[in-house]
């Protein structure tokens, strides 16, 4: 594509009206989703970071949790060994070695021993009615108290709702006799621990700024996940999790990073609000941009009094119509067309009337042309026409009719100002086309207009002498 073909084009796309909007509507896109994936890098980023910093925290809270646990379920062993010693506990020796545990781990509700899953002994001695009960007859925990026997380990479950108020968590330890190669249960040492004042012990804390903190536990009689502590609102598939080893079971403790914040603490929903205001300013600053650009590419084009293209465009333009006339085989006509006696208008009315003259000038010019003619300021008072795909007669009937419409009186600021009009065409075939020749050409008619009267129109063509010779047919002639 040669050089002339691209500017024609992008002169198009710089005069097409609807320009800035696309453009400003596609830097918009641009910058929007340009916000959009880094805003969406920027949470998978950090995301990813916070993950490794909330798996930190995750295994220190699961560690923590297990010592505290481990370190209040050690009265268990501690009663055992008692047991192994005498397995006749007196109600005495079995406070006095509570006690001492009891007063450093506020968190165990009560102890209870009870040979053959018989309630016998308890500390601290706060419902007393519950001695005498059996284990294996109680609801909530006979299905726990015969998988303890029959598994022979230590189950902890619950929350469960105590018969002393609240909930809490049981621990039953089976105790077994051996006899021979046989055992033979001889009961339960069991602990009862206070759920809120366990957590409150370890300092659990269900949600900080980074993350979402749950404990969960499986419900012993249906094997159905509980959230036991923390907030209950973590999703059923959280990002994190770490065990928790209790006896006869495992709980986890689960966590979910917190997704709307960022690296620096600015929620996302923020950043998304930031990104689409800055997408809307260039999107606006791009539009405002191409209209500048249309605004200066039309005033280097345009003749800023009549807003007729200039001299130099109407050459280009001229140039660009000679080439779609060589590729149809298409003559070219020019008009050159002078306003009479503009000089003595100026003088006369001033210059702001002369200024309105060309003004109206042009625009009976432009009314008489097709969308397709070529006009342009040539200087002065001078209009500039190139007719395309238009022969002799064509471009003379068109010439009489802008002559005809410019031979009238105005008035201008309460001045009657009279008008005329000269002409001079020339005509060229578009294989022996040479702008500046058609336009010396034209000059050449016009002069010859002028000087045999004015308000006529002349139309070269090379005598031997090389001068234009008049139209015979026009009745404006001298």
């Amino acid at each position: 594509m040669d050089k002339q073909k691209i500017e024609g084009y992008m002169q198009k796309l710089i005069l097409l009206r609807t320009l800035p909007w696309l453009v400003g509507l596609l830097i918009f896109a641009l910058a929007l989703g340009v916000s959009k994936w880094l805003v969406k890098l920027d949470a998978e980023v950090h995301k990813k970071e916070l993950e490794n910093v909330v798996q930190s925290r995750v295994d220190r809270m699961s560690t923590h949790f297990q010592r505290a646990l481990d370190r209040n379920l050690i009265i268990l062993d501690a009663i055992e060994s008692l047991l192994l010693l005498n397995n006749n506990v007196q109600q005495r020796e079995f406070e006095v070695l509570a006690t001492r545990f009891l007063s450093t781990r506020t968190s165990i509700r009560q102890v209870q021993l009870s040979p053959n899953a018989i309630i016998s002994q308890i500390y601290p001695p706060i419902d007393e009615t519950v001695i005498g009960g059996n284990l294996r007859e109680l609801p909530e925990q006979r299905e726990v108290v015969l998988r303890t026997i029959e598994e022979k380990k230590m189950y902890l479950f619950g929350p469960v709702r105590l018969p002393q108020g609240g909930s809490g968590f049981i621990a039953h330890k089976p105790l077994f006799d051996r006899e021979g190669l046989e055992t033979k249960f001889w009961g339960f040492i069991t602990v009862i621990i206070d759920a809120d004042a366990f957590f409150d012990e370890i300092s659990l804390l269900p949600q900080d700024n980074l993350a979402r903190y749950r404990i969960v536990a499986k419900n012993i009689q249906s094997d159905q996940r509980q959230a036991i502590f923390g907030n209950h609102t973590v999703e059923s598939t959280p990002d994190l999790t770490a065990p928790i080893a209790i006896p006869g079971g495992s709980w986890q403790l689960e966590a979910r990073v917190k997704p709307d914040i960022n690296a620096h603490g600015v929620p996302h929903a923020l950043l998304d609000l930031w990104g689409m205001l800055a997408s809307l300013t260039f999107g606006a600053l791009s539009a405002y941009t191409c209209v500048l650009m249309r605004r200066l590419y039309q005033r280097s084009v345009t003749d800023s009094l009549t807003g007729l293209y200039n001299r130099q465009h109407f050459k280009f333009r001229a140039e660009q119509e000679a080439s779609r006339a060589v590729r149809y085989n298409q003559p070219l006509t020019m008009l050159m067309i002078d306003i009479d006696q503009f000089k003595q208008i100026n003088d006369k009315f001033g210059h702001q009337t002369g200024d309105t003259v060309l003004q109206q000038a042009s625009q009976y010019i432009r009314d008489n042309l097709r969308e397709s003619d070529l006009l342009g300021r040539y200087g002065g008072e001078e209009f500039i026409v190139l007719l395309p795909q238009s022969d002799l007669e064509q471009a003379t009937q068109c010439a009489d009719r802008i002559r005809d419409s410019l031979d009238k009186s105005i008035f201008i600021y309460g001045s009657l100002v009279s008008i005329s009009v000269s002409v001079g065409l020339a005509q060229q075939s578009p294989d022996t086309f040479v702008y500046d020749e058609l336009v010396s050409q034209a000059d050449q008619a016009l002069y010859t207009a002028k000087r045999n009267g004015r308000n006529r129109i002349e139309i070269y063509a090379a005598t031997e002498e090389g001068s234009p010779t008049s139209r015979p047919e026009d009745p404006h002639q001298a």
